[in-house]
């Protein structure tokens, strides 16, 4: 299951090709062997460091914050544009328009709710991401732009949040065991 999202990916040219490899058996082995590995680096750090496994929870919910917000602001783009949709009601589009108000209203208290620490955490592994986006983009070589100049100033952003993320981790800015302090309160609480 976990590998037939970099499968599906490589096969639509958003992650390298060697993702989208099958074996004999018709299974992605390379996504299968990745995923595995990542899995159990994920396993072996919450053996090892005190309430990880919340950490790691709160860092995956933090990560699909952002694109969740990001979906919302786009439907909302989308029912206030004048391009012709779909279904180019108007009541169609009133409530497209408030589904997408109402999710990214809800979608930016998430994010301030789930705090700054774990955002800039997610910093780390979205900068990741960006190098295989590269190494796929340079596979299908379609001779288009990476990225529009906006997102080249977003990217920059992201991977200056990264580089301060990685040096507060380093240098004990930011430790682990105070990641969780809400998950601690409450644990301490009930005990």
């Amino acid at each position: 299951m976990t590998s037939e999202v970099p499968s599906s990916a490589a096969k639509h040219g958003v992650f390298p090709k060697v993702f989208g490899k099958l074996n004999k058996h018709e299974s992605p082995v390379f996504a299968l062997t990745a995923t595995s590995i990542i899995m159990q680096i994920t396993l072996l750090f919450s053996a090892f460091e005190k309430n990880a496994f919340l950490a790691i929870i709160s860092i995956s919910g933090s990560m699909i914050l952002i694109p969740y917000v990001l979906s919302a602001f786009f439907l909302s783009k989308l029912a206030l544009s004048k391009k012709k949709m779909d279904v180019d009601s108007g009541k169609f589009k009133a409530k497209a328009l408030f589904t997408g108000i109402t999710a990214s209203v809800y979608g930016l208290w998430l994010v301030y709710a789930a705090g700054i620490k774990y955002i800039l955490l997610s910093t780390i592994l979205y900068s990741i991401g960006i190098i295989v986006y590269r190494i796929a983009w340079k596979e299908k070589d379609d001779g288009g732009p990476m990225f529009k100049p906006v997102e080249k100033v977003i990217i920059l952003i992201l991977v200056i949040l990264a580089a301060a993320s990685v040096i507060m981790l380093v240098s004990g800015i930011m430790p682990v065991d105070n990641w969780i302090h809400w998950f601690q309160h409450y644990v301490i609480e009930i005990k």
